[in-house]
């Protein structure tokens, strides 16, 4: 005891003149007008502390203190370390160890069941044996007396105390922050630090997040030691931490390290400074002993704050993967405003600035607003991605802000992904907070350039056009995206898909996305057009669209690029009759011009029909756009426009004909009629030659103007487009009841246009005596032959013809089309009888 005094003695005097010369020093600095820093006062280590001896060679020493704090009391947490440098084993049966207070007070110490196997120390080995006790509430360390007892039956009480261990007031149980505490993990020793603690406020909560890494200092694997933690508030109140989902079942390997993410919620009336973390071993008792909760570590966490976690706008945070470091950033902020909510769009980058490959974790994103708002973004992305050293991935994030939420100093949340299997609520484990930048909302992306940088290139994308067009069922909204390249090397871009919202809601029915070619490259200064087709009901009014671009990844998508357009869309643009109009789609450019529209009167319904000019302007052979047309009427009425056109490649400067022709009413008006024509598309493709449109884009509006019909009174250049056909002789016999008329024609094509199916038939009309007419149909492909002084025969009879005289008869001569004809021309012919 009196040795023990003397020890305790030196140690007073050391502290105090360890406490006098800070004086000394403090008062010197005041002295000499320095400024004065705030250092921390020394900390005393349990290394310090003088081992007791349980041999003339071997000892035990207090290597680590421990109090948990709970509403029962507090229980202290102590362990022993046998240092046997003797050459026989020191048997642990043999000692024992209590804890009592200067006062007198004797509390119970037990030994962990897992120690309790723990029966020898082998020679030039040691041994780590930790006890818990139940002590008063608020009980200090310093006023704890350990005693190292040996059981001796030959000794009062049986008892031979050894010697004791004492605590200066200047020792704390907490480790410092960035400090390293080695620990025995499952008789492994570990070196654990906190490397890193961040806490920021949201609604009425603090939400604190803890990085503990943990180094494998041993030889054997480390396990997974199911460790419980717990955030220490000043005034005792413990608050349990979360683990992230790869902070569970771990394992480590001899020199390896891991880093454990944790996360916990304290009330926003709670006071935040001189946190710790507590590290939590259950122990399991005995068979009759309850099991309790033990710290078998504390570590002092920094005074922190939101502001001091949060990275400024488009600044670079690094973020720790593994044992790899990588760079993050927000590189781009858009922000479109609808009807009814902002849509946020991010370009958010990763690049791995370590030596190796890094596997990145799947990564959960939400968008904190004011007021304690969270909006989670949904993303696949991350899924499976590895970065090699230096390279980069970026990545494009959306979410949807309700008007009410507003869009002021929103924050970008990078979280590590939550353990599917916690049964405790999910909470949210930042690993870095970013600034999101203030941009002002736009409410029309058309004609806005955006550029996108993925793995396969860098390009820009704008929304050229948003049309909505007539159809059979409804109506459909075409939107035209250019994607350009223009970099000075070929791209290869990303698989993609699309969809349409309509004031929010999705449009229903398939969104086809298509392309103007099917090569997914493009070159140099090159560009390539895109196109978002949904069909909607032609009566929905909306006020707002959506259209969402994504790239395809494996089964999944993620957001590329979204474009919104708000208010009533442009009117197709119109095209004044006698102009033409170009079709731009890569590989398919043409120029168009009307002709002359014509009615085809009928007994019930009419038909209108339209030809239309179209020459290529490709460079090369080229399977030009085939057209969908629709007839408008001023008063919004449509007709479907059936079409005529080439079914083969078109070359270099080529004209086609296009024919478009619709039945409709007989008492239709056509005063500024229009006829709505676009380019047609089959599923996800522009329409092949003789492939069926199930939608149309890039429409334009013709102005038309409409024959008036007028016939000839003679049969020169009478023009059937593209065939002029000009009779210079006709004669005619007449035998019995029959007429034979021999007629000599100039027939010409011209040449410089290729058509489709022809489907006109000439018409020759003879009206007889008795004013009844007769008809013959003559083909251009067969009855007639294009050519000078041709020569063709018709012959008509019938009883209505008996007993007529020779002379000059009526003959007519008609366009006939899909069973209705117009009259070209009127003119006479002599009969003379057959001899």
């Amino acid at each position: 005891m009196n040795r023990m005094k003397k020890v305790a003695a030196v140690l007073s005097v050391t502290l105090l003149l360890g406490q006098m010369a800070a004086i000394a020093e403090a008062k010197e600095a005041t002295n000499k007008n320095a400024v004065t820093i705030n250092k921390p006062q020394p900390t005393y280590t349990l290394d310090q502390l003088k081992p007791v001896k349980v041999s003339a060679k071997s000892n035990v020493k207090l290597t680590d203190v421990n109090i948990l704090t709970t509403d029962e009391g507090d229980v202290l947490t102590y362990t022993l370390t046998f240092y046997n440098n003797d050459a026989k084993d020191i048997s642990l049966i043999d000692y024992w160890s209590r804890v009592k207070s200067k006062s007198g007070t004797v509390y119970s110490s037990n030994l962990l069941a897992k120690d309790k196997e723990k029966k020898r120390v082998s020679p030039q080995s040691q041994v780590s044996v930790t006890y818990f006790s139940k002590i008063g509430k608020n009980t200090k360390l310093n006023d704890l007396i350990f005693e190292v007892v040996k059981w001796d039956f030959s000794k009062p009480n049986y008892e031979d105390k050894l010697g004791t261990f004492q605590i200066p007031n200047t020792f704390t149980t907490a480790t410092q922050f960035n400090k390293i505490k080695n620990m025995n993990i499952n008789d492994v020793w570990g070196k654990v630090t906190v490397n890193q603690f961040f806490m920021y406020q949201s609604d009425d909560y603090y939400y604190a997040t803890v990085a503990l890494q943990i180094e494998n200092a041993g030889y054997k694997v480390i396990d997974d030691p199911k460790y419980k933690f717990m955030i220490r508030t000043s005034d005792g109140a413990s608050y349990p931490l979360q683990a992230d989902a790869t902070s569970v079942d771990y394992k480590i390997q001899p020199h390896d390290k891991k880093t454990l993410n944790l996360m916990t919620m304290i009330p926003k009336n709670v006071k935040t400074d001189n946190l710790q973390l507590q590290i939590i071993q259950e122990d399991g008792g005995g068979e009759k002993a309850p099991s309790s909760n033990l710290a078998v570590a504390t570590f002092q966490l920094p005074n922190n704050s939101m502001e001091e976690m949060v990275t400024g706008s488009y600044e670079a945070k690094d973020i720790t993967v593994g044992n790899s470091k990588v760079s993050t950033k927000i590189t781009n902020t858009r922000i479109s405003q609808g009807t009814d909510e902002y849509q946020v769009s991010l370009n958010f980058n990763f690049n791995n600035t370590s030596s190796q490959t890094v596997k990145l974790p799947n990564y959960e994103f939400v968008v904190l607003g004011t007021d304690g708002y969270k909006f989670p973004i949904t993303t696949k992305v991350l899924e499976g991605t590895t970065l090699k050293p230096l390279e980069e991935k970026d990545i494009r994030l959306s979410v949807s802000i309700p008007k009410s939420a507003g869009i002021q100093d929103l924050k970008l949340s990078l979280n590590q992904p939550t353990d599917p299997n916690q049964k405790e609520e999910k909470l949210d484990f930042p690993v870095a907070i970013y600034d999101i930048p203030a941009v002002n909302p736009t409410t029309n992306s058309q004609g806005i350039k955006y550029n996108i940088t993925n793995e396969k290139g860098n390009f820009t994308i704008k929304l050229s056009s948003i049309q909505r067009l007539p159809w059979v069922d409804g109506d459909i909204v075409a939107a035209n995206m250019t994607i350009q390249n223009e970099g000075v090397k070929a791209i290869e871009l990303p698989k993609m898909e699309g969809v349409f919202k309509i004031d929010g809601a999705l449009a229903s029915g398939d969104n086809k996305l298509v392309q103007s070619n099917s090569s997914m490259v493009v070159g140099p200064k090159s560009s390539l057009d895109l196109y978002m087709v949904a069909k909607v009901p032609n009566g929905l009014d909306f006020k707002e669209l959506q259209i969402d671009l994504m790239e395809k990844i494996g089964e999944t998508s993620a957001e590329l690029i979204q474009f919104i357009n708000t208010g009533k869309l442009k009117e197709i643009p119109e095209v004044e009759f006698g102009t033409t109009y170009d079709i731009n789609t890569a590989g398919r450019q043409a120029q168009i011009k009307a002709r002359e529209s014509i009615i085809y009167p009928g007994s019930g319904t009419n038909i209108i029909y339209t030809d239309l000019e179209m020459e290529s302007l490709e460079s090369r052979q080229a399977n030009l756009s085939q057209l969908v047309g629709y007839y408008a009427t001023e008063d919004g009425q449509y007709y479907q426009a059936n079409a005529i056109q080439v079914d083969h490649a078109t070359s270099p400067g080529g004209k086609n004909i296009v024919t478009l022709w619709a039945k409709v009413p007989k008492n239709i008006n056509t005063t500024n009629m229009k006829l709505i024509v676009g380019e047609g598309i089959t599923e996800d493709k522009m329409t092949p030659p003789k492939g069926e449109s199930s939608a149309y884009v890039n429409a334009s509006a013709l102005n038309l103007k409409f024959s008036t019909n007028q016939y000839k009174q003679v049969f020169q250049e009478i023009e059937m487009f593209p065939y002029t056909i000009s009779i210079t002789n006709m004669k005619g016999t007449l035998a019995g009841s029959s007429v034979t008329i021999g007629i000599t024609y100039n027939l010409r094509r011209d040449l410089s246009y290729e058509m489709g199916e022809y489907g006109h038939k000439l018409v020759f009309e003879f009206i007889d005596a008795r004013g009844v007419s007769h008809e013959k149909e003559l083909s251009f492909d067969g009855d007639l032959e294009e050519g000078n002084s041709r020569t063709v025969t018709v012959s008509f009879s019938g009883s209505s013809m008996d007993d007529m005289n020779a002379g000059v008869y009526h003959v007519n001569i008609h366009d006939k089309f899909q069973g209705l004809k117009r009259k070209l021309a009127n003119n006479g012919v002599n009969l003379t009888n057959e001899f």
